[in-house]
């Protein structure tokens, strides 16, 4: 992967009586994909002065300021690929969703940003729908907008990949050998951030 950069942007997805922000991480292209949204085109401006190489940006996020772009390391990386199965997802008010899925494919990154060290992940989740009435997940997500994209993978009726723009977190750790330690630990798969962005607190 290239270059990637720390994204403070509204988080949606939280609980609707607050107002809240989440870190994303993501290369330029990645972040690109989100002004595909007309609902983003308000982050333009401070994206073409990131890719100029400004490197002391600041933008609106709800109703306070966020740095916006600062450069993040990627320090391991490695991949997954997952035939069919079901993740059991908890939302944030405890309710459950078990969806299951044809394919899971996860890139799975340790990243260093300032003094911490954080897990994200990159999915790509085929056929995604709930086990329990065959509802496909095919678009009405709660998130930041374009934060998960629909992608057709035929003509054939429900064959589509969730995939997300910008790699989204699962745990942080202030000790590099705790975080390690997580990320080479491969007994638990947390996806509780990329499904926030589908479920949110609905």
């Amino acid at each position: 992967m290239n270059k990637v950069y720390a994204f403070i942007l509204p988080d949606y997805a939280t609980f609707s009586f607050v107002s809240s922000s989440k870190l994303y991480f993501g290369t330029l292209d990645d972040f690109n994909r989100l002004l595909a949204s007309e609902d983003n085109k308000s982050y333009k401006d401070a994206f073409e002065r990131l890719k100029a190489g400004e490197n002391n940006i600041y933008v609106d996020v709800l109703y306070w300021k966020e740095r916006f772009g600062e450069q993040a390391q990627i320090i391991e990386e490695k991949s997954f690929d997952l035939k069919g199965g079901v993740y059991n997802h908890i939302n944030i008010y405890n309710f459950p969703y078990d969806v299951a899925y044809d394919r899971l494919y996860l890139t799975k990154y340790l990243i260093r940003f300032k003094r911490s060290y954080y897990i994200a992940y990159k999915v790509k989740i085929y056929s995604p729908r709930l086990e329990k009435d065959e509802m496909y997940l095919d678009g009405r997500f709660w998130g930041f907008p374009e934060m998960i994209k629909v992608i057709k993978q035929s003509e054939k009726k429900n064959d589509f990949m969730l995939e997300n723009t910008l790699l989204e977190i699962s745990k942080n750790y202030k000790q590099k050998e705790k975080a390690f330690e997580a990320f080479y630990n491969d007994s638990e798969l947390d996806l509780r951030s990329f499904f926030n962005d589908i479920f949110g607190d609905g």
